[in-house]
């Protein structure tokens, strides 16, 4: 159910992509980042709602509260990075806000993140590894908004994603590659120590 490669995936081809448009590794550097300390929140929130001997944070509704909280504070901070930016890094923004907002709708709607048994099965996963993780729940006729759950079975990388994780995905590639780049009216923003920072 790990989906660490999809993390690191994007990141790995955005600095690929990001070289062959011409773009510097040491140029994400110079980039500001607003709002960082809201997702370094999110990320040990998550963290401690999965630590198994802290009682009580293991049930369904505290997940639910910490993921709802943790959704809204990396939300906020993608949201404050989006005035001044260049257009491609505000398009990979409102990708990665699309992405979370489609996640969030559907552990909202149904308290877990539904997955698709037969998605399980298409990757070679069991069924029951989802059994007693509050965060997830095989995907029934009960389900809602069932679309957006984990549906789409990525056999080389035996996980199963949803449309959400795929825009966070692609929304991923293109902000490290946009912020390796120097084009056009893009490269005042590049300057370091100018008026306008990135």
């Amino acid at each position: 159910m790990t989906k660490l490669v999809l993390f690191a995936g994007p990141i790995i081809a955005g600095v690929v992509v990001g070289r062959l448009l011409g773009g510097r590794i040491g140029s994400l550097a110079r980039w500001r980042i607003r709002g960082l300390w809201l997702v370094l929140l999110a990320a040990t929130a998550q963290a401690v709602i999965r630590v198994p001997l802290i009682d009580g944070l293991a049930a369904a509704p505290a997940q639910l509260w910490v993921t709802g909280v943790s959704f809204a504070a990396v939300g906020l901070a993608l949201a404050l990075n989006i005035p001044g930016r260049p257009s491609h890094i505000r398009v990979g923004i409102w990708l990665a806000l699309t992405g979370g907002a489609l996640n969030g709708v559907v552990i909202a709607a149904n308290g877990h993140m539904p997955v698709s048994g037969a998605g399980l099965r298409a990757v070679g996963i069991d069924t029951a590894a989802v059994s007693g993780e509050p965060r997830y729940a095989i995907l029934s006729s009960q389900t809602r908004l069932a679309a957006l759950g984990d549906t789409l079975p990525i056999g080389p990388l035996h996980v199963v994603v949803s449309i959400g994780d795929l825009f966070i995905v692609i929304a991923t590639l293109l902000l490290i590659a946009g912020m390796m780049r120097r084009l056009g009216d893009d490269r005042r923003s590049w300057k370091a120590g100018g008026n306008r920072s990135p």
